[in-house]
């Protein structure tokens, strides 16, 4: 979030510099104010090629970090499903091993990482994710991919937000609800034209369609959400779900289509297996142990037997 403020102080001063010098350029310096009309050009040009500068430095600063959707092509929309498949996490890594394959997938930085460290969420920011009406003064209203988020995750308990030290992925999070896909990342679109978004919806709904041959793909709702999942049954009649898509439009906060795709993972790779041999290598010991107390308990009752006899 650190680089998304100063981005958008940087813009502000450059503005007010423009405007400053186009004020001077105006006013004029003799008291004739005739001459200052009729002769502006060469100072109120350079001022105007200097404000224009400024302009386009920002964009072009700002575009470095923020990724704007300046079409809706498939290609690009799919490069993000595909990212979401890169970042898949595993025990051991950290965010920012998890944030690097997805970067690198997109050839993208983005402009920053967030950490919760009660609920094991990542978040990799691509534009603003401040919430604010039209998504801020730069955005202005141009779509664009706001961010990829991570839940599920539990970090190793001596992490803190506030350490120097990387957090280490070490289990799925115990709070999270389907324990068989217990892990999500999901990747959220900002669209401000309605023909556009249904794009993107149709764009992702085919992606999820030839993902999941052989799942059941259905388009439903929840609430306001307009959803499409690719699911198996549960035995106990619940859904298995394994991607979904949620479409939405926010009135009362940023004012577009919210459209999001979240890839859900099977449990960390690891953590039962590390769980499983501790249990059999401490029942093992344990087996050991009675088996040596019961050779010893067989050869003192030889003992004695033998002392008996005697």
């Amino acid at each position: 979030m650190k680089k998304k403020i100063i981005a958008l102080a940087l813009a502000g001063l450059i503005g007010l510099t423009a405007c400053n010098n186009t004020n001077k350029a105006g006013s004029g310096s003799g008291s004739d104010s005739r001459a200052t009309k009729a002769e502006p050009s060469e100072t109120t040009t350079e001022a105007a090629i200097e404000a224009a500068s400024g302009e386009d430095d920002t964009e072009a600063f700002m575009r470095q970090s923020h990724y704007l959707l300046d079409t809706i092509d498939s290609a690009e929309i799919n490069k993000f499903v595909d990212a979401l498949y890169a970042g898949k996490p595993a025990l051991g890594e950290t965010p920012g091993d998890i944030v690097k394959r997805v970067t690198d997938t997109l050839d993208f930085p983005g402009n920053g990482i967030g950490l919760w460290s009660n609920g094991g969420l990542i978040c990799l920011e691509l534009c603003n994710t401040s919430e604010m009406d039209n998504d801020g003064p730069w955005v202005n209203g141009r779509d664009n991919v706001c961010k990829i988020n991570w839940n599920g995750y539990k970090f190793n308990d001596d992490f803190s937000v506030l350490s120097k030290e990387d957090p280490i992925i070490v289990a799925n999070s115990e709070a999270y609800v389907n324990k068989k896909t217990p892990g999500s990342v999901m990747v959220e679109f900002h669209i401000f034209d309605e023909a556009r978004a249904n794009e993107v919806y149709e764009i992702l709904v085919e992606r999820m369609n030839k993902d999941h041959v052989g799942v059941t793909c259905e388009e439903g709702k929840d609430g306001k959400w307009k959803t499409y999942t690719a699911y198996d049954p549960d035995t106990d009649g619940k859904k298995i779900r394994y991607a979904e898509i949620l479409m939405g439009y926010d009135e009362d906060g940023i004012g577009c289509y919210i459209i999001q795709y979240c890839v859900r993972f099977e449990p960390l790779e690891g953590a039962e297996t590390a769980e499983t041999e501790a249990v059999e290598s401490s029942e093992a010991t344990v087996a050991a142990d009675e088996s040596v107390a019961e050779a010893d308990e067989t050869a003192a009752e030889t003992s004695q037997e033998t002392d008996a006899e005697t």
